[in-house]
């Protein structure tokens, strides 16, 4: 059977008794062990864009592999489908098994490039796929697409839907000039992960571990749950592992965020933090807050819960006890820090603001370069020289670096 737990550490294991107020960081980790009873399946809808700019630069021939590689890696239970889109929606594959493999390899390539984006309309299409999967199975829409399109107000209501229905939706953006922050918001409203990819190599990569992420998904719907003590704030939530992602706060009592689905693999499960605002106390341990997860096993319709797990911190008076820290949560907190840093950028370069996207970026690349991440430094070093010369980034600058700030994984030498 399953064993799911917490694992909740403090950032600072001691906090300063004669402070007014103290912010207190947790790491909080799903671990799922032992055996499901049966093993769930994974469905998936593929949509893929097939408009007439998906002609260029191989971005056709990287969808076309993605979905052969989907149907390659179906196992026995497991169910793929598959819709394309231009200026109109249409199922080249219904939801089928490994039986239908052959089918399924003829649709792909048959797939032609060709008219506008309207990416609302097979969102749609998949959503109502994806309606009757049941509890058996973990579900997600994996959506690749290179550009805008014209339907933008229908894919963010189609987002809404699906998160109201449990259903992740993963957005890959191909190339360059794909709509971040549409794609960004679709993932984050269905607790679903957004993608760049570039090359054949992405493919293989991104796709290939989110399929083998999903077959090994052991929970979904999971939420996580904060009981804060008395006059203790909870400021926010995010997932640093696999990815930067701001949650949600919900408050019904206890403050709660959804956060998806958790697999049982620990190399793909995800991490957290949880931001705190502590309120001064006498010297002494303390419980700060409770925390727990709701969740529901793959294969079974009831809510379940982890046990409570106490967060405890030492008010103290010795400076030398509250300078001491965690240095993997460190690292988790530089990494949310860099991908903030460079989303604000964005947000500054849009409205205008060169001088505070400059600054952002040169305290962004402080941080990378000082957890050794060599490839994302250089990108924001030639972002800050860009920004300098024209008073202006790239669309393809801006794009790599918010995917390359918010893939945590993908970051040199960290997480996977």
């Amino acid at each position: 059977m399953l064993t799911v737990d917490l694992v909740v550490r403090s950032y600072r294991p001691s906090v300063a008794s004669d402070s007014l107020a103290f912010a207190q960081t947790v790491l909080v980790a799903p671990r799922v062990t032992g055996d499901a009873p049966q093993a769930g399946a994974a469905t998936v809808a593929l949509v893929v864009d097939v408009s007439g700019s998906m002609s260029v630069e191989d971005k056709l021939e990287h969808a076309k592999t993605a979905a052969n590689l989907f149907i390659d890696h179906l196992r026995p239970g497991d169910r793929l489908a598959i819709v394309a889109f231009d200026s109109a929606a249409q199922i080249l594959a219904p939801l089928g098994t490994t039986a239908a493999s052959g089918a399924m390899k003829a649709a792909v390539s048959a797939m032609r490039p060709g008219g506008g984006t309207e990416m609302g309309k097979a969102m749609r299409i998949a959503r109502d796929l994806m309606a009757g999967r049941g509890a058996e199975t973990a579900g997600r829409v994996i959506v690749l697409t290179d550009g805008e399109t014209s339907d933008e107000a229908l894919c963010r209501s189609e987002a809404q839907a699906a998160a109201q229905a449990g259903l992740p939706i993963s957005t890959y953006g191909v190339g360059t000039e794909w709509n971040t922050e549409l794609l960004t918001f679709i993932a984050e409203t269905t607790k679903g992960r957004v993608r760049h990819i570039q090359t054949a190599a992405d493919v293989a990569q991104d796709l290939a571990g989110e399929f083998r992420d999903l077959q090994d998904t052991a929970l979904s719907n999971a939420e996580i749950v904060v009981s804060p003590s008395q006059d203790v704030t909870v400021k926010r939530l995010d997932r640093v592992i696999p990815d930067v992602v701001t949650y949600a706060l919900g408050v019904s009592g206890d403050v709660q965020a959804t956060v998806g689905d958790i697999s049982r693999n620990p190399a793909s499960a995800p991490q957290f933090l949880l931001d705190l605002v502590l309120p001064s106390r006498p010297a002494g341990a303390v419980r700060v807050a409770k925390v727990w997860m709701r969740y529901r096993e793959v294969g079974r319709t009831e809510i379940r819960q982890t046990e409570p797990v106490n967060v405890v911190v030492t008010y103290t008076p010795d400076r030398g006890e509250v300078a001491m820290v965690d240095q993997e949560i460190r690292r988790l907190i530089d990494l949310r820090a860099a991908s903030t840093m460079v989303a604000a950028a964005e947000k500054a370069m849009n409205a205008g603001d060169t001088a505070k996207a400059t600054t952002l970026l040169t305290n962004a690349k402080a941080v990378t370069g000082r957890l050794g991440q060599a490839q994302v430094t250089k990108k924001l070093d030639e972002a800050i020289e860009e920004l300098a010369k024209s008073g202006g980034m790239s669309k393809e600058t801006r794009t790599t670096l918010l995917a390359g700030t918010r893939q945590t994984t993908k970051l040199d030498g960290f997480g996977g």
